[in-house]
């Protein structure tokens, strides 16, 4: 009877705890991998990141640093900072993406204890006007405005 409650609390203890996790470091992007199983719990590849944020979340006692990385309309992959393997991740996301400031640690830690968010990482960080009517030409590869025909250059830029 007492080995039946220990394993009862067992269970229900695994199911509140949070799962331990690890970043791994792949040719495409990175995987959050369950450190009892293995299995990856989230993958994410470079290729489809559309934005990336940096927030600060209060724990009372000390401040976590977390990266958010969009990968979907709606689906974001979030990996806090005291996860094994985060500064490998963060040094190799701004070698992919170098147009994330050097400064954006700084900015999101200080000050202590105080909320911050911050958008590091935008898929589309231009917008291209059509001189004619003022369009969105970005990601235009028609060569064409699909508003006025005014010729363009692919991604939007003047021919």
């Amino acid at each position: 009877m007492l080995d039946r409650i220990r394993t009862l609390i067992r269970r229900w203890r695994a199911r509140r705890e949070p799962r331990s996790t690890r970043i791994v470091l792949t040719d495409q992007g990175f995987d959050v991998v369950d450190t009892d199983d293995g299995r990856p719990v989230v993958s994410v590849d470079w290729r489809v990141v559309r934005s990336i944020r940096a927030y600060k979340v209060d724990l009372l006692a000390y401040d976590c640093i977390c990266l958010a990385f969009q990968v979907g309309e709606d689906t974001w992959a979030e990996v806090p900072e005291h996860t094994e393997g985060f500064a490998a991740l963060q040094q190799k996301m701004e070698e992919v993406f170098p147009s994330i400031p050097e400064t954006w640690w700084s900015e999101v830690a200080f000050p202590p204890f105080a909320t911050h968010e911050t958008v590091l990482y935008p898929r589309y960080e231009r917008r291209w006007p059509c001189d004619k009517c003022g369009y969105d030409l970005t990601g235009n590869v028609s060569g064409v405005c699909p508003e006025c025909g005014t010729p363009v250059a692919a991604g939007g830029e003047k021919k």
